[in-house]
Parts: structure tokens; sequence; C-alpha cells
């Protein structure tokens, strides 16, 4: 995938079709992009105003807000060794809202920045690793 437009060739290009220097076909020659960039930048001028790129977005919106969020960290805290299906339980019986498992996990690691861990805490071990 090429790189984007740099702003500057944005602006000049709906400038010089603002100030009607040409037809697209002829625009898009003169700037060495294709029509359908003509075309896309007049439209989204049009439409916005501006010609900056609008921000990529990736992956599906999230399921819970930040409310919902607030709800997930007030019951970790209040109890810290909670489970994760447990704590979906007692978020589903607190907001009626189901998520699975692995959303909560998702919540707990990555919006939370919680961590869990794999094993029991036990005592070090008398000989020292090497």
């Amino acid at each position: 995938m090429p790189a984007a437009l740099s702003l500057d060739l944005r602006k000049r290009i709906v400038a010089a079709w603002q100030n009607e220097e040409g037809s697209w076909e002829q625009l898009a020659q003169r700037f060495g992009v294709g029509v359908a960039t003509v075309d896309r930048l007049v439209a989204r001028f049009r439409k916005t105003g501006s010609v900056e790129p609008t921000r990529q977005k990736y992956g599906a919106d999230p399921i819970l807000s930040d409310e919902d969020v607030g709800v997930v960290r007030r019951l970790l805290e209040a109890q810290p060794d909670i489970t994760l299906p447990e704590l979906v339980a007692d978020f589903q019986e607190k907001r009626r809202i189901a998520v699975s498992v692995s959303t909560m996990g998702r919540v707990v690691r990555d919006r939370l920045g919680w961590t869990r861990k794999k094993r029991p805490s036990s005592r070090r071990s008398a000989t020292a690793s090497r």
C-alpha cells in the first residue's frame, strides 16, 4: 500500500480545483496522482472542509464502556485474588451485561494493566540459582 499523500500536496490539489485550473484528469496528471484520488480529495473537502487524512481505526469498538471498566476495577480492588470466571459472574450480576472470560481477560490486562499470577506464591529456594 502506498504512503499517504502529504498534507501540502492535498492542499495544492484542492486549491487547483477551487481555482478551476483544469479538469480532474488534468489535475491528476499535473500532480502525479490518480483521477480517483482527486475525486476523493474533493469529496472529502466538500464534506468536511478539510483535506487531512482520517485516523485509521482498527478492530471493533470496545464492548465495555469506561464506566463498566471502573466497575471491574472496583471488583478487582475489593477481591484481588478473584478468578476471571468469578469476575465475569460478579460483573454480570452487578451490571447485567454478559461478557466472555476472554473479553474480561483483555479488559483486566489491556485496559486496567493488571496482570495475573500463573502460579501461587511459594517460599524461595534455599539454594541460589546460578
